[in-house]
């Protein structure tokens, strides 16, 4: 549990890479925000990691294109988790 209590913000993550990373960031202790366009595949990505430790992740919708999307999901994640300590 190397980064425990620390929150972790992956985009493209609701597959391959991504998704592996995340997974494995939530192993190791952290909360994740999950950072994609894809809003079905986001919500199940989450799912998984909260099967595991409840809380633990959240999906947020994201264009990393966009700079406000960027703006926000950063907001969302301190607001969610208190702090954003990775991209």
């Amino acid at each position: 549990m190397k980064l425990y209590g620390k929150t972790a913000l992956v985009t493209g993550a609701c597959s391959g890479i991504g998704e592996a990373i995340a997974k494995r960031l939530s192993e190791e202790g952290a909360y994740v925000v999950i950072g994609d366009i894809d809003e079905v595949e986001g919500k199940r990505v989450a799912e998984d990691i909260n099967a595991g430790r409840e809380s633990a992740a959240e999906f947020t919708s994201v264009d990393v294109t966009k700079q406000a999307d960027m703006k926000r999901v950063v907001e969302r994640a301190a607001e969610k988790f208190g702090t954003l300590d990775t991209l």
